[in-house]
């Protein structure tokens, strides 16, 4: 179990660095800046309500996750 949060903490920073990274590309005055993060969160809010990351989802890749180990 301490591996396993150890493992999502982990991969929690990742995911907060990257948007982290996007909020300031946001935040610039670069046109090209502006337009990366938009394609980034674009393609994101779309693996999360439409794709992959939808919360059922999700879940069966979890159920199956523990029928592999």
């Amino acid at each position: 179990m301490k591996d396993l949060k150890r493992s999502a903490k982990k991969k929690h920073k990742d995911c907060q660095d990257a948007l982290d990274h996007m909020n300031k590309y946001l935040k610039s005055d670069s046109k090209h800046a502006v337009m990366l993060a938009e394609s980034f969160l674009h393609i994101l809010d779309y693996h999360l309500m439409k794709g992959d990351l939808r919360p059922k989802n999700v879940h069966l890749i979890a159920l199956l996750r523990r029928d592999l180990e």
